[in-house]
């Protein structure tokens, strides 16, 4: 077996993955793609070829608190934060995620996710941080956007089933019409 090269930049995502699943024991695999690295989480020890296998403990300080009700939007249109359905092509696998995160304005972008996304990234940081910044910028007042951003979501583990280069790994837009897509880069 011919294990993929880990570098410094797959080990800090593998750390953000296992800081996603601090509550249960899982192990994260890193393995080649479509010519590139992968982060793949599995709830069972895995078998695989030409990866690094990394076992995850669980950590032990009880069981986390209960959220039963989170939503944004408008009483009109309110979003289920533990609910946001994400579509196919979107994350793999497509489905029903529970948001860990939730920021809807351009000062919270600015003061807690520019400095740990600057700080992920390291050296691509520059791209990541523009990206983070106009994504909530207002829309055009010409109606050019007719569906804008007003919140963008964390949603945890996805570092790993975010398609590669299609968008910022963990975040995701909230559309005023309820629509959840991946911020992609721009």
């Amino acid at each position: 077996m011919t294990m993929p090269d880990i570098n410094y930049d797959i080990l800090r995502r593998v750390a953000e993955t296992a800081s996603a699943y601090r509550y249960k024991d899982i192990w994260i695999t890193v393995g080649p793609e479509d010519g590139q690295l992968v982060i793949r989480v599995h709830d069972a020890k895995p078998t695989c070829e030409d990866c690094a296998i990394f076992p995850i403990a669980k950590v032990d300080y009880g069981s986390s608190p209960s959220v039963e009700v989170a939503t944004i939007g408008s009483e009109s249109n309110p979003v289920d934060l533990l609910n946001l359905e994400v579509p196919a092509g979107q994350m793999i696998p497509a489905g029903t995620y529970a948001a860990d995160a939730v920021f809807w304005s351009q000062s919270a972008v600015e003061k807690f996710m520019i400095p740990y996304y600057a700080s992920v990234y390291g050296d691509q940081a520059d791209v990541v941080v523009q990206t983070l910044l106009t994504v909530l910028k207002p829309a055009a007042q010409d109606g050019s956007e007719p569906d804008p951003a007003f919140a963008i979501a964390h949603l945890p583990g996805s570092e790993y089933v975010t398609l590669a280069n299609e968008g910022l790994p963990h975040l995701f837009l909230i559309r005023q019409s309820g629509r959840v897509e991946g911020a992609a880069k721009r």
